[in-house]
């Protein structure tokens, strides 16, 4: 999908869960050319975001509440997300106990849920490399 958007020339930032709060946690650092919320405006303003393998982190209140921050404002302004999880919308309470809630019921209200069954084609590709 990001080659797609990418060879139409729309807008869009593909990001791994783990990339996106490196990206913020980036911003604490002293020599960091970009603000927290340069980043954040990034996150939040681009027309087509996609965040894969998301719930994977090791949440403390700080990620949950920048992930809530990112899904709320991107919603408030009509953007497309894109997620990819192991997780069903029904276990992100669980996996999340302070915003887990809201995300869950910001997505379940705009989300059109793909599950995607079969084997793991990474290991797959892994046996066709060998």
């Amino acid at each position: 999908m990001a080659n797609a958007f990418s060879y139409r020339k729309i807008p869009a930032i593909y990001v791994t869960e783990e990339r996106l709060f490196s990206d913020i946690k980036a911003t604490y650092n002293r020599a960091s050319e970009d603000s927290e919320d340069e980043v954040l405006q990034r996150y939040y303003s681009v027309p087509i975001l996609m965040i894969d393998d998301i719930f994977t982190a090791q949440y403390k209140e700080w990620a949950e509440g920048k992930l809530f921050s990112i899904i709320d404002e991107r919603q408030k302004n009509n953007k497309v997300t894109i997620m990819t999880s192991n997780y069903s919308l029904g276990r992100i309470r669980e996996r999340l106990p302070m915003n887990g809630g809201k995300i869950g019921s910001r997505i379940d209200g705009k989300a059109i849920q793909i599950e995607m069954l079969g084997p793991d084609r990474r290991a797959l590709n892994k046996n066709e490399s060998a």
